[in-house]
């Protein structure tokens, strides 16, 4: 009795400890009381959503980063083996090439039951929400547009919030009956005490406001550096925010080619001809000059390029040629392009490059991007999800995402089967299963026998040793 009664004490002792540590480590990062105060963040996120809507590049970027996820369906399973299961999320949304996909396919298999939702109905007491969310998580949005607004609130304000609208008396095993995601740029994360820190989130739209408890909702953030003692590094760093020096130029170079197609990327000096007209401009005021001017640009101006006007005296002009050349301000946007796509982890060819691609590039480039710029940010959503929906009410179940739905992940099939045509050491049945096809129904030893072991007669047949 006293050897137990001094396990618990010492149990009691270490995690006692551990929250003091952890406290502590609070205490360095919020040294200011502020509970129920807004932590405000120095990033101006209704200018990056504009940023958003108006600049072509970057929402092309979004768009197609948020775009793919969005295929991206959840799956849920019933755990058969632990251990395999463990392996399996390990590389779940990192393996990229066929054979690997493969071989965790049939991980897969050994590792999990999935359970047919399609086969469940809405009334259903332990999968029926389940089911309801993962097609229609809240009354506006389908699944794909769920996923679409987390992965471009991440981008566009570095940072989404999930709130759960829970139901306190049900008879189902799921209490959440739709998951929200809130527009990030109009959230405010609303702060604690330094042993608490997120208090809560409060939505602020005009005049209207409204506040969701921290413990109703799901927060995921990129990594930011903000580590001032109000917590400002909560809110994420934007990906708009790395680029944004890049976005302005790019910016500022497209101006400049719309400048140059309108005026033919030129300046033009028109002057009277005669000696007494430019006398007698020069001795006008300034007031008189500029309407002059705007008299010569609504008669020469890109709209009336092909209008004939005409003046009452003899004009001459000077040309004077733009010091920017159509080709360097390409070349500036190619750059920024491939920066960009640096900061999104997306091959710029997939934006429309000109740069030359074969289709058989084009979709190893688009395997890499979807491995690199989407599908960490879903491995984040599919465990956060798990832990914050599945993990509580469903023991021995786990949400997965399908990251082989692509059809880039798709086998060549000529291409395999060209492969697999001089690998004698596999049998027809073995080459069969890798194609995925049944085995023959021809009841034949030799159909799961290499080929390296059969003999050839006289007369052609090839026979088992």
């Amino acid at each position: 009795m006293g050897f137990l009664s001094f396990e618990s004490s010492n149990k009691k002792t270490i995690n006692t400890t551990a929250n003091s540590s952890g406290n502590l480590y609070n205490q360095l990062l919020f040294s200011i009381p502020y509970r129920g105060m807004p932590i405000t963040t120095e990033y101006n996120l209704n200018e990056y959503v504009k940023t958003y809507a108006n600049n072509s590049l970057v929402f092309a970027l979004i768009d197609w980063k948020a775009g793919r996820a969005s295929e991206i369906k959840p799956c849920l399973y019933q755990v058969k083996d632990k251990t395999l299961a463990k392996e399996y999320r390990k590389f779940n949304g990192v393996y990229l090439s066929t054979y690997e996909l493969k071989q965790l396919a049939m991980l897969k298999e050994r590792a999990y039951e999935e359970i047919e939702l399609s086969t469940i109905t809405p009334t259903d007491l332990t999968y029926g929400k389940i089911k309801k969310l993962f097609r229609q998580p809240a009354p506006l949005f389908t699944w794909k547009q769920f996923v679409y607004h987390y992965m471009s609130s991440r981008d566009v304000s570095g940072f989404c919030v999930i709130w759960a609208n829970r139901v306190g008396n049900s008879l189902s095993k799921v209490t959440i009956e739709s998951l929200n995601p809130l527009p990030s740029h109009l959230v405010q994360i609303i702060g604690g005490t330094p042993f608490d820190p997120i208090q809560g989130y409060k939505l602020i739209n005009a005049t209207y406001t409204k506040e969701f408890r921290a413990d109703d909702s799901l927060l995921l953030r990129n990594h930011s550096f903000n580590y001032d003692n109000q917590g400002s590094f909560l809110y994420g760093t934007p990906r708009i925010q790395a680029a944004l020096n890049e976005i302005d130029t790019y910016k500022a170079a497209k101006l400049r080619e719309l400048y140059g197609f309108q005026t033919g990327d030129s300046t033009n000096i028109l002057f009277p001809r005669d000696k007494e007209v430019s006398q007698d401009y020069n001795q006008q005021s300034p007031q008189e000059k500029q309407n002059f001017k705007d008299i010569i640009l609504r008669l020469f101006g890109q709209k009336n390029r092909q209008n004939v006007a005409v003046s009452g005296f003899p004009l001459d002009a000077i040309r004077l040629d733009a010091p920017l050349s159509e080709s360097r301000t390409q070349e500036a946007q190619k750059a920024i392009r491939e920066i960009l796509g640096a900061v999104w982890h997306i091959n710029p060819v997939l934006l429309g490059s000109q740069e030359s691609s074969s289709y058989n590039n084009l979709k190893e480039v688009s395997k890499i991007s979807l491995r690199d710029g989407v599908f960490p940010e879903m491995r984040e959503l599919c465990e956060s999800l798990h832990d914050f929906l599945i993990a509580p009410t469903l023991k021995d179940h786990e949400l997965q995402f399908d990251y082989d739905v692509f059809e880039e992940f798709s086998q060549d099939i000529k291409y395999q089967s060209e492969a697999l045509r001089n690998m004698d050491f596999l049998s027809d049945n073995e080459k069969r299963a890798w194609l995925e096809y049944t085995p023959l129904p021809v009841k034949d030893a030799r159909m799961d026998l290499p080929q390296k072991y059969w003999v050839v007669d006289s007369t052609g047949n090839g026979n088992k040793v």
